[in-house]
């Protein structure tokens, strides 16, 4: 989630929902349970494939669903993460492109992305610590 991994989507929403799409079932019956009235899903990636499509009032839904997590705000608040490969010694650094991380010091998520139908998006939050 650090940076668009549309592989590991893949393989996550295979392993989670058996296959594609029973997990892509799965995804709309959530968007159904919290309130996303404007979503339909048909791929785990954000992919314009068929009638895919939401709306930023339903994807604001969805971030604040997910912000109950502490992991997903552990994660999304990260600007990059260093992970090794399991059978070599190679190193990978995965960055996000969400600059705000980097630029806004009250900036702690949450994910960018990009499709050729909507260009480039962003859910953004910040928090402000009152003194």
């Amino acid at each position: 989630m650090i940076k668009s991994d549309n592989d590991a989507a893949m393989a996550i929403a295979i392993g989670v929902g058996g296959d594609l799409e029973t997990f892509v079932q799965m995804m709309n019956l959530k968007a159904q349970q919290i309130g996303m009235d404007n979503t339909l899903f048909t791929n785990p990636c954000g992919f314009d494939i068929g009638n895919h499509h939401s709306t930023p009032i339903d994807l604001l839904k969805l971030a604040e669903y997910a912000i109950q997590n502490p992991l997903f705000n552990e994660i999304t608040k990260q600007n990059q993460h260093i992970y090794h490969s399991l059978n070599t010694n190679r190193k990978f650094v995965a960055k996000t492109h969400n600059y705000l991380l980097n630029r806004y010091e009250y900036a702690i998520g949450v994910k960018t992305g990009y499709t050729s139908k909507a260009g480039p998006c962003l859910i953004a939050r910040a928090k402000k610590r009152w003194k």
